[in-house]
């Protein structure tokens, strides 16, 4: 083997590789064992490696060389079907008529000669960079061809446009008409998106839905997802919005990716839509619907001008408590309903170590919660570890105080507001009435 080049590998060691590495110094070698998990995928990628230096090897004309080839793959398959007869057959061989099979119709369309779908120019089953380069396929062309054979269709979009839209419309049209379903996700995000073609692809049979979440979120992918039951799905990620520009002659990029190459990204691609798709940040549109056409229309308007006195609206949040919060929320509720008292407070606590939780108090990382209103301290539902009756120890309670309030001069504050004083425990606690707990003072 040729001298190997420093840097970083993932290269399975065959004998030739681990004779090279016996003249280098071991502690310049970082080599693991093989995984037994994904030994498989390693393993196979050598065998193909293989496989294809020896089909690339075989000599002649191209009529005898491919008779040889497939001579030589079935020869392969035999000794695959040798050591492993539960995986493979005899119906693996290569079939002698040496073709492939590229299209299957259930029945004539019509009179006349049949017609198949038209085929992308990057085969199915490859894997391809597109630049919208000179004498290379344009992404939008490539876009049309694959809708023309797709069975549905997942489009995640930052910016739909109008003329983007009437590049492929007749081919959207023709996909739903067939049967086929379109699945769109899209945003807001800087008003970019026109409103006419999310109404026109509403109208040709897509389904929408909107992020109207621009702060926080903003989606800013662009993919597409070409499903087919035949299991040769394909999919494009890259820079292409839906617009003229972006689809014919714009410098954009995008990778076509296949299920037969990388099978594990289309579905990871399909799970991550498909939990966009249920996600109540992403709502539903219908332009039949006069209010959300409007809502639609007035969260275009503010981004791309900026706020007005457009009224605000939350429909996009959805607050739920965790379990733990649904308590402390039932425990006020009772305080106010049942006690009268409307003078409490909620604090998240820090973890056990007594360092302060910065992470979102909600979160099931928090190890701590202390519920009190001004009226009692104690500790709710979880108890101090020290304390059998629940309630917080004073000298816990002021330290606690200046950990919440970072800094002692509010710390302070809130102390002035607020005095010790002993309070009857809880029934059956071992250590009696005198048990103190963190009581508000003369102020109400």
């Amino acid at each position: 083997m040729a001298d190997l080049p420093p840097g970083i590998y993932e290269q399975l060691i065959s004998i030739g590789l681990g004779r090279d590495l016996e003249s280098i110094d071991s502690e310049l070698i970082h080599r693991g064992p093989l995984d037994p998990v994904d030994a498989h995928e390693i393993l196979s990628r050598h065998l193909a490696r293989l496989a294809r230096r020896a089909l690339q090897a075989v000599g002649g004309d191209d009529s005898t060389a491919l008779i040889r080839q497939i001579e030589m793959t079935n020869r392969i398959a035999e000794a695959i079907r040798a050591v492993a007869p539960n995986v493979a057959n005899e119906d693996d061989l290569v079939a002698e008529s040496r073709d492939l099979l590229y299209a299957l119709l259930h029945e004539r369309s019509g009179p006349g000669p049949v017609r198949f779908p038209a085929r992308p120019e990057v085969p199915l089953s490859a894997t391809a960079l597109l630049v919208n380069g000179r004498n290379q396929p344009r992404i939008g062309t490539e876009i049309q061809r694959e809708l023309a054979s797709a069975d549905s269709v997942d489009l995640l979009c930052a910016f739909v446009k109008w003329h983007g839209l009437r590049v492929i419309d007749e081919h959207i049209e023709a996909l739903i008409r067939r049967g086929g379903r379109l699945h769109v996700i899209t945003t807001t995000y800087i008003g970019a998106t026109e409103q006419r073609a999310i109404d026109r692809l509403a109208e040709l049979g897509a389904e929408i839905r909107v992020s109207y979440e621009t702060r926080m979120t903003r989606l800013h992918a662009k993919a597409w997802l070409f499903h087919r039951s035949t299991g040769f799905s394909t999919a494009y990620v890259g820079s292409s919005n839906l617009s003229k520009a972006a689809l014919l002659d714009g410098l954009e990029w995008n990778v076509r990716l296949s299920a037969v190459e990388q099978g594990h990204l289309l579905d990871t691609f399909e799970a991550t839509f498909d939990e966009y798709w249920e996600d109540p940040a992403f709502e539903p549109y219908d332009p039949a619907d006069a209010a959300q056409r409007e809502r639609l229309a007035q969260a275009l308007a503010v981004e791309r001008t900026g706020p007005t006195d457009l009224p605000i609206e939350l429909t996009a949040l959805e607050v739920r408590p965790w379990g733990y919060q649904q308590e402390i929320l039932d425990e006020l509720t009772a305080e106010r309903e049942v006690h009268g008292s409307w003078r409490n407070l909620v604090v998240g606590h820090g973890n056990q170590h007594g360092q302060n939780d910065r992470r979102r108090v909600g979160l099931p990382a928090v190890t701590r919660r202390w519920s009190y209103r001004l009226g009692a301290l104690r500790c709710a539902p979880r108890r101090d570890p020290d304390s059998e009756s629940g309630d917080l120890p004073p000298h816990h309670a002021k330290r606690f105080l200046r950990r919440t309030f970072r800094g002692r001069r509010t710390a302070s504050g809130m102390a002035a507001r607020l005095r010790l004083r002993s309070v009857p425990s809880s029934a059956g606690s071992p250590e009696g009435s005198g048990r103190r707990s963190l009581r508000h003072g003369h102020r109400r």
